[in-house]
């Protein structure tokens, strides 16, 4: 029965055909990989193929084909939206301005769950970004912030609370871009004795953050303040992220190495293998 399943599907997937013709894949890899194969995703599981053992390859089937029966689910998640409309007869200016203020009483609702009223000081907090370059000569202004009137500024500041912000302007993880909505980490954590201080502190996205407590990620402060970050194994990540090659080894040449395995040992990352095909 595995081998008329392998022999219906091979004709639609020709590079995993040549491959398997050519040596470079056993019928246990095959059979693994057609699964799940599509001539869209084809390239890619070659590839990982090429570089991992049948077994792996069959986990990994395993995992991707359970990812798909939520994939309804999911994709329902990720479409969600909201939609709303005005009457024809309002302004773009108006309609703008009820916006801001429908979003403003939200904020405010949410503040007052027991219908009480709060005072400016229980409402706004004034951050204020430092800038602490030496060449920096006196306020620095942020480009991310919203420019608001001066006597806005001073409303808001009459009884506002301070917060002086000293910012690392976003997630430090190497190649991560996000500067918004960021965690501050603890280098050392609190529960090992970490106190909760700028120098100790660093910023990170929500998914680079959940990687160091929950994914096997590390991360130390040398003594002249480098951040070094660790792979699960141990391997330290460099300042920019290794290009991931999606290209496979099309030699038709059959030798003594032809049909050796390319893995190197380390551990597949099967969550990123199945977002990486699940975006094909």
């Amino acid at each position: 029965r595995e081998r008329f399943r392998v022999a219906r599907a091979l004709p639609e997937l020709p590079r995993i055909r040549e491959a398997f013709r050519a040596g470079r894949l056993s019928f246990a890899q095959v059979r693994a990989v057609i699964r799940i194969a599509t001539p869209a995703n084809e390239p890619t599981l070659l590839m990982w193929a090429q570089h991992s053992t049948a077994s792996q390859m069959e986990r990994f089937a395993r995992l991707y084909r359970r990812y798909g029966e939520n994939a309804a689910a999911m994709s329902q998640h990720r479409e969600r939206s909201f939609t709303s409309w005005e009457e024809e007869d309002v302004s773009a200016e108006t309609r703008r301005a009820r916006r801001a203020d429908a979003l403003v009483r939200v904020a405010e609702s949410y503040l007052e769950p027991d219908g009480r009223p709060r005072s400016l000081a229980e409402k706004y907090q004034v951050h204020v970004h430092l800038d602490l370059r030496r060449d920096a000569d006196g306020p620095v202004a942020d480009p991310d912030a919203p420019a608001l009137a001066e006597e806005t500024i001073r409303r808001l500041g009459c009884e506002a609370g301070l917060v002086p912000v000293l910012r690392d302007r976003g997630c430090r993880f190497p190649g991560c871009t996000h500067t918004r909505h960021v965690d501050a980490h603890h280098v050392r954590h609190w529960a090992d004795g970490g106190e909760t201080k700028l120098s100790n502190l660093v910023e990170l996205c929500g998914r680079h953050h959940r990687l160091l407590h929950e994914g096997g990620y590390g991360l130390r402060v040398t003594d002249d303040g480098a951040m070094l970050f660790t792979r699960p194994d141990g391997e330290r990540i460099p300042g920019m992220p290794r290009p991931l090659v999606l290209a496979g080894d099309h030699r038709h040449d059959v030798s003594a190495e032809t049909f050796r395995c390319k893995w190197d040992g380390k551990p597949p990352d099967y969550g990123a293998m199945v977002q990486l095909l699940d975006g094909e």
